[in-house]
């Protein structure tokens, strides 16, 4: 940059000893001609017919070539660069006439600061001083003709940028509270962090990252600041008033990263901003907002501070104050919370209901921010220390995080829950908390299978996402399992993401979980519900039952065996208090049948607590004149909630397929279904009777 220029480069080096002591080397006006005479040098000289012929370049490469082949040499008359072009520019070479306007508008550029220079520093400007047409399309039509087409300046603009990034980077996007500008710092820094530690080939877990809530004493009342501290890679005074303010535009995505951090690009990082906005959202807790930072390999004494009074108004940049920036960090931001109350807000409703705390407009439950910011950080792979002196709260999160004990995990995990939910859940599932791995074995999750008691809160939850380790309160997996997973997000909010597993790492958990479930600890209608969930998962659910039989419940194991040893099965119906006829949920299961010898082949699927049923008329009608054929007439499966409860290829429905052809028939009937005489017991039943095709009627 030409800021560098001027700040690295010598005005006067001596002559060499063999040389006249005049003979005098001005490194910074060497630097100068290099530059206007490397950027101005653009006409077909450097891209030569022959060369442009052999060569084929494409995409932009194509655009320089086409536009500097067409070029003459340029003419200088008075203090102007004349630019002309040989042949004309036809509608398919448009995008080349505009990279040669926006070329000749960098010339411009460059010769007019490269001027400005030389001027300040008390040295002779260059005769040329402009490039005439430049940022004038019409003008330079006239001398680089388009050829039956007209160019007009008609790009996108944002003629107020500061009213977008208001009312874009703030509550119209996040909402409001506290969490999502906290949020977004955290990750700034976290990133800094990480790019530091690429860019250094620091070891796996290096960097810190910080923040504290702080009360100071001020005339009138007290006031209380938000600082997030961290060591990462820092911002020199050229960031801070570019990239850090150019709305949109990702600092990690953009040129300066080449030259800020030259060798950062080929380390493989990935950072998790990538909108450009984040900054951005810290303005809706205050307007009083102070960025000090440094480039990690420099002194302290090269901080700068970015002050803000509101993002509508030009920041005030000065040197740091000895002791300003913290030891051992690159950047700390600051901001005076506005409104006290904000930190006491979470924000985005989504994030509420996630985590059932939301309940008919009103909170249940109400987290501390440190609450909220403790589950957020669980699986970040940088140090974090987290204070708050209004409260005394304070703790710290270890970068290790695949390694940490499993009850520290959850708890991180689980911050945001009520204090005795939250012991419960840890008590009930630390000991079977496992990993989910990538094929290449590298951790991109922990999780253990939801085991509580059916219509607790637990039940309704999935495995939360975090993306670039940071968890998403308002994004769960359709696993019921109390864990994490790795995931993305394209939604600027950042209030959704997506997961990114593939199913043989799920397969895997789960046949792991189900080796782990203690079966004599639960009930047999959560037995078999946790087994179905290993199945659908395409796990291997070893002895866990997965459907209930005149036997008892079975194992898929036992189940395949009953198919192979049956051609019927009978599946009970019962009658609604309209005559309506559906299959028997678990729970409707009388006791006699725990009491007396039942037929081996009566099946009961677990079902919602609603199954659905065949209709009232087509009851009456079935109840009317039976036994009755209905294969065709009624889909047995959908009826039975296979087709979504069930899915996958191992489970109970896809069973019965397998083992006796889509061809099965169903009749519905009255059955027997005691396999012993009994007295003062009812033993008949409606059922759906289904025998395998091709067996005797």
């Amino acid at each position: 940059s030409l800021s560098d220029v001027q700040r690295k480069l010598e005005k006067n080096i001596g002559a060499a000893t063999e040389l006249p002591q005049e003979w005098i080397v001005d490194e910074v006006k060497v630097a100068c001609l290099l530059r206007c005479a490397d950027i101005a040098h653009v006409d077909h000289r450097r891209a030569p017919s022959m060369l442009y012929s052999l060569m084929k370049p494409k995409g932009y490469s194509k655009l320089h070539w086409s536009f500097q082949n067409r070029l003459k040499k340029p003419v200088f008359e008075k203090d102007h660069l004349f630019y002309a072009s040989g042949s004309p520019f036809p509608i398919s070479e448009s995008s080349s006439w505009w990279m040669c306007f926006d070329a000749l508008s960098l010339i411009e550029e460059e010769l007019s600061t490269t001027n400005s220079l030389w001027v300040d520093t008390g040295r002779a400007a260059f005769q040329a001083r402009r490039v005439y047409a430049a940022n004038r399309p019409e003008l330079m039509a006239a001398r680089i003709r388009p050829e039956g087409w007209t160019p007009v300046e008609a790009k996108l603009r944002v003629s107020d940028p500061a009213h977008l990034a208001i009312t874009l980077g703030g509550r119209n996007l996040y909402g409001r509270g506290a969490f999502p500008p906290v949020r977004e710092l955290l990750q700034n820094a976290v990133d800094a962090v990480r790019a530091r530690r690429s860019l250094q080939g620091r070891p796996e877990g290096w960097g810190s990252v910080r923040l504290t809530i702080e009360t100071r004493n001020a005339p009138g009342s007290d006031e209380i600041w938000l600082h997030v501290d961290d060591n990462g890679v820092g911002m020199s005074q050229r960031i801070l008033t570019s990239a850090l303010l150019d709305f949109g535009r990702s600092f990690w995505t953009s040129s300066e990263v080449r030259d800020e951090l030259p060798g950062l690009a080929g380390k493989g990082f990935q950072a998790v901003g990538k909108f450009g906005i984040g900054f951005f959202s810290v303005f809706l807790l205050g307007s009083d907002v102070r960025v000090i930072s440094k480039k990690f390999n420099e002194s302290d004494d090269a901080a700068r501070v970015l002050e803000f009074q509101s993002l509508s108004m030009r920041p005030l940049l000065r040197p740091a104050a000895a002791g300003e920036i913290p030891m051992d960090m690159s950047t700390r931001v600051s901001v005076r919370i506005a409104d006290p109350a904000t930190l006491n807000q979470i924000g985005n409703r989504n994030s509420i209901r996630s985590y059932n705390y939301y309940v008919e407009g009103e909170l249940s439950h109400n987290p501390a921010i440190g609450d909220w910011i403790k589950s957020l950080m669980c699986c970040v792979d940088v140090d974090f220390q987290f204070s708050d002196a209004r409260t005394g709260s304070a703790y710290r999160h270890s970068w290790n995080w695949t390694e940490l004990p499993a009850d520290q995990f959850l708890d991180e995990l689980l911050a945001r829950f009520r204090p005795s939910e939250r012991a419960e859940l840890i008590g009930t599932h630390a000991q079977r908390l496992t990993s989910l791995r990538d094929e290449s074995g590298r951790v991109v999750g922990r999780a253990a299978l939801a085991s509580n008691p059916e219509g607790t809160s637990m039940g309704r939850y999935g495995v939360q996402v975090a993306v670039g380790g940071f968890v998403y309160p308002g994004t769960t997996v359709a696993i019921p399992a109390i864990g994490v997973v790795e995931g993305d997000t394209d939604v600027a909010a950042r209030d959704r993401a997506s997961a990114r597993i593939n199913e043989k790492s799920v397969k895997n958990w789960a046949t792991e979980q189900a080796k782990l479930l203690d079966r004599a600890k639960f009930e047999y209608r959560r037995q078999m519900a946790l087994g179905r969930t290993v199945l659908r998962l395409g796990g291997d659910s070893s002895d866990l039952p997965i459907i209930f039989s005149g036997t008892g419940t079975l194992t898929i194991g036992e189940f395949r065996k009953l198919l192979s040893e049956n051609v019927e099965l009978y599946v009970p119906l019962s009658e609604a208090y309209d005559g309506e006829l559906r299959p028997w949920r678990i729970a409707e299961v009388p006791p006699s049948f725990f009491l007396h010898s039942v037929l081996p082949n009566v099946l009961v699927f677990p079902l919602d607590e609603s199954p659905s049923g065949v209709g009232k008329e087509l009851s009456r009608e079935l109840k009317k004149d039976y036994p009755v054929d209905v294969t065709g007439r009624i889909d047995l499966l959908d009826l039975l909630g296979a087709r979504h409860q069930f899915s996958g290829p191992q489970s109970a429905i896809q069973e019965i397929e397998n083992a006796w052809g889509s061809d099965h028939r169903v009749e519905f009937c009255r059955k027997d279904l005691y396999a012993e005489a009994l007295e003062g017991l009812r033993s008949e039943y409606w059922v759906f009777r289904l025998w395998r095709s091709g067996s005797p009627n």
